[in-house]
């Protein structure tokens, strides 16, 4: 708080400041908890108390925080290219699965699928092709169009594409 402290330190506010950015953790929470830390400028040791000091905390970009009772938990809410891959496959997933619904076929019945995307939605459903597979009960995934029983264009998270289903092999 530079009105009240700097009308304590005068010309020292300055060096001042540059210590109290070195403060720890440990003081942060003693000066929130009301307590008073301790400078050291020109040899000469500084009380600090909490209405002289202002602890202020930002969360940083792509990170989300909660305190309480002196525990700080932090979320990375960064999507790497692997979750967002798969958010991808989950979505076409999805989009079988209700076009199987609307085709009426059986819990059991195998199919092929096609997909026709750009190359970034095309390379995530090919990279969970095991997860797609097993989930939709496909015998295989090819990318392109097919000769299909039902064809369906969707939108795969902000992907365009055209989805596929033939009951049984190719």
């Amino acid at each position: 708080n530079f009105k009240v402290l700097g009308a304590k330190l005068g010309p020292k506010m300055k060096a001042a400041a540059a210590e109290i950015a070195k403060l720890t953790a440990e003081d942060l929470r003693k000066l929130e908890a009301g307590e008073s830390v301790s400078i050291v400028l020109d040899g000469e040791t500084i009380a600090l108390v909490p209405g002289e000091v202002t602890v202020l905390r930002a969360e940083k970009p792509g990170v989300t925080a909660a305190t309480e009772a002196g525990l700080t938990i932090a979320l990375d809410t960064e999507l790497s290219r692997e979750l967002l891959d798969e958010g991808i496959a989950r979505e076409f997933i999805s989009k079988v699965q209700n076009l199987r619904k609307e085709m009426n076929l059986q819990v059991s019945d195998r199919i092929t699928l096609a997909v026709a995307a750009d190359e970034e939605a095309t390379k995530a459903i090919l990279t969970f092709r095991d997860y797609v597979s097993n989930e939709t009960l496909a015998l295989d995934i090819v990318s392109g169009e097919i000769t299909a029983d039902k064809k369906e264009e969707a939108d795969l998270n902000g992907h365009n594409a055209v989805i596929c289903v033939k009951k049984g092999a190719i």
